[in-house]
């Protein structure tokens, strides 16, 4: 199996056109024309961009067709688009196992896809299916901070956290912008959202499907191992009144809130202010979350498993910072080379270790100093640790017989069951895998 979310998904370049195409134009032989050309394929309008292309050049082929004008439906589907061939597309994998085989380099040249990227060709990096469940790490639904009912989320931070905490977040969506501070999240990228009118995307709600309410009622279960109660000072409860800890009362939740996070992370080293009842004005009050490393490495773990942005109960498009390769890395806004090197570098130790509670957060970028605070809110909405869709190739085949089937599936477990949302027959390629391979078992090397 395979992560889709190691991928770079082409599902959001429509909807997020301007960071789409530079991520677009990263991947390993990309040019601008072509970028341009996949773009005109998938906006909805009939005017091509400088290098693009539109209907009126693909009626002029042997058989005649239109652009699609809409979200792909397969990556196979991108050799319609002008400029993109089967070598880019497919590179040196002719059998397409996902692998570049001993005879398709010695066929390719003297390379390797570490050397030469696009040995494997843009089908290696690309997927149209990535997507996460929005839980935390027990499984349960993770306190939406931008919810509307600040009662209701003060009443979930305080249960998960403390009063000091609940107190201070919904304090800040209450303030509006501060001096200094972005009213919207300090400006950084909007999370990928799906696409709702691409069929077999991973978190799409059916037409007229009503939103998930985003409040997380099972946060303050005695079983959630992400929960860490230690006997914190001031500790209260939706039952104690919500009596604030900086002495001051009540916290005032009529208030509406007047913006909302686009990140966590724009709640380190901020400030609020806090309007207390029967208070006289409003009272400054300092983020519980302080902008320093060993702090960071402490807090954050918990601030990422329990809490988010956003309010959909899927998440489509993010990019696993674990497993990507160094060319999906590469496409990711503000990646620098020298980050990448970093991150690989990481990862080659504990940093999958399920033991270790920064890997549940692609924020250990942070916290190990690879990326600045600012650098980290730019990434925050196009990267994760996680991913719940699937690929594989399965072979069917007798021993001691030529015959055999083969095809890949992409299987979605962001809803129970899982489903198959895509088959790609591939019999007609090859076995695509030798038979010692196939026959190995667990205990083979």
């Amino acid at each position: 199996l395979s992560n889709e979310s190691a991928r770079f998904n082409l599902g959001h370049l429509a909807a997020q056109e301007t960071a789409g195409r530079e991520m677009l134009l990263k991947l390993p032989g990309m040019t601008e024309d072509v970028a341009d050309a996949i773009l005109d394929w998938v906006d909805a309008d009939d005017m091509p961009r400088i290098g693009g292309a539109e209907s009126d050049v693909y009626q002029q082929r042997q058989p005649p067709y239109a652009a699609k004008n809409g979200p792909l439906d397969a990556i196979d589907e991108l050799l319609l688009v002008q400029g993109v061939g089967h070598s880019q597309l497919f590179g040196i994998d002719t059998n397409q196992n996902g692998l570049v085989d001993a005879a398709e380099v010695q066929r390719g040249g003297p390379s390797s896809p570490q050397e030469d990227p696009l040995l494997a060709g843009w089908s290696a990096y690309l997927t149209l299916f990535s997507a996460e469940r929005n839980v935390n790490a027990s499984g349960s639904k993770r306190i939406h901070v931008n919810a509307n009912d600040l009662q209701q989320l003060h009443a979930d931070l305080v249960a998960a956290f403390d009063q000091k905490t609940a107190d201070f977040i919904v304090a800040f969506r209450q303030s509006g912008k501060q001096d200094g501070q972005a009213a919207n999240g300090n400006g950084t990228a909007p999370a990928p959202t799906a696409n709702p009118t691409q069929p077999g995307t991973p978190g799409t709600p059916p037409p007229g499907a009503g939103p998930p309410t985003g409040v997380n009622r099972a946060a303050s279960d005695s079983g959630n191992p992400s929960r860490s109660d230690g006997g914190a000072q001031g500790r209260t409860t939706a039952a104690d009144g919500g009596r604030g800890s900086a002495g001051q009362g009540k916290l005032d939740l009529s208030q509406p809130a007047k913006q909302t996070l686009a990140s966590l992370l724009d709640l380190i080293g901020a400030t609020a202010q806090a309007q207390y009842d029967g208070g006289n004005g409003p009272v400054p009050m300092e983020s519980p979350f302080a902008n320093e490393p060993e702090a960071m490495a402490e807090y954050l773990p918990k601030l990422m498993d329990l809490c988010t942005v956003q309010e959909a109960d899927v998440i489509p498009g993010r990019v696993n910072i674990n497993v990507a390769s160094r060319a999906v890395l590469e496409t990711l806004p503000g990646m620098e080379p020298a980050m990448i090197d970093r991150i690989l570098e990481e990862r080659a130790t504990d940093r999958q270790d399920p033991a270790d509670p920064q890997g549940l957060s692609a924020t250990w970028l942070l916290t190990t100093g690879i990326v600045t605070l600012e650098q980290m809110k730019a990434l925050d909405p196009w990267v994760t640790t996680g991913g719940d869709v699937y690929r594989a190739q399965i072979v069917g085949f007798l021993e001691g017989e030529p015959g055999y089937s083969r095809a890949e599936i992409v299987v979605d477990a962001t809803s129970q069951p899982a489903r198959m949302i895509s088959w790609k027959e591939l019999t007609h390629l090859g076995r695509g895998f030798s038979r010692d391979v196939l026959n190995a078992t667990a205990d083979s090397p």
